[in-house]
């Protein structure tokens, strides 16, 4: 039942797509940032050619790596990003895709695998992705953060404010095709949550 909800979330990116008059790249490489245990993975690769779920966790890796493999699935890579610049060393790709992940970085670190995953992206690729860009009483700071870091083990979830979103795709010169609310963490005033569908220009 756990891994059927990826469906849910691919058909989102789907919709968006259809919204906005775009043709998803079947043909192409869709790299999804986040992968987990793989819930999502196998359903993007019923829409691309090829996936690459990419996580920080190799437990989650390993997890998914046993659904992908019990269900027999083909034209799945995983990769364990060990590194910062990980998403620098790969080919570019057609896609990518990230959902409830983001989040759980703090702002700094959110920006970097945003930027990362637009400047790989090809031209005229599309990408999609779900962002807390608000929360009440949501304050960060880099130097507080560092000197008292949250529990090991704590599942933290963060925002980046919208301007700033829409800062880095006009750095990437990517063009914004569809945003809506998701309602992923809750309901509004404390969080909002929105998903974006991009282009590269």
């Amino acid at each position: 039942v756990f891994y059927n909800t990826g469906a849910a979330d691919v058909a989102l990116f789907k919709a968006a797509a259809d919204r906005s008059g775009v043709s998803l790249p079947w043909y192409g490489t869709c790299l999804e940032l986040g992968c987990g245990v793989g819930r999502i993975t196998p359903w993007l690769r019923g829409t691309f050619d090829n996936v690459v779920g990419a996580d920080i966790s190799p437990t989650h890796l390993t997890l998914a790596e046993q659904h992908i493999r019990n269900g027999r699935y083909k034209g799945i890579d995983l990769l364990l990003l060990e590194r910062l610049d990980s998403l620098q060393q790969l080919q570019p790709y057609d896609c990518f895709f990230s959902f409830i992940a983001l989040q759980h970085n703090p702002p700094p670190l959110i920006c970097w695998w945003l930027r990362g995953m637009l400047e790989k992206l090809k031209p005229g690729g599309i990408g999609f992705f779900q962002l807390p860009v608000f929360a009440r009483d949501y304050n960060f700071v880099a130097v507080d953060y560092l000197q008292n870091p949250p529990p090991r083990g704590e599942i933290e979830v963060h925002c980046l404010p919208l301007e700033t979103v829409y800062s880095l795709l006009q750095e990437a010169e990517c063009d914004l095709l569809d945003v809506r609310e998701h309602d992923c963490l809750g309901p509004y005033p404390n969080w909002i949550s929105k998903t974006f569908l991009v282009r590269k220009g």
